[in-house]
């Protein structure tokens, strides 16, 4: 499985991190492939 994380960093003023890095760690422990995109507000997709 692929998952794609897309982040708005600076949303709500809540600190993302530590969601990314349990995310990770869960991906790594099942096998699944992921990549994290982080917003910029400049020429997001």
């Amino acid at each position: 499985m692929k998952l794609l994380f897309v982040v708005n960093p600076i949303s709500g003023g809540i600190d993302k991190e530590p969601f990314l890095k349990e995310a990770k760690e869960l991906c790594k422990t099942y096998g699944h492939q992921y990549h994290e995109f982080k917003t910029t507000g400049k020429d997001d997709e």
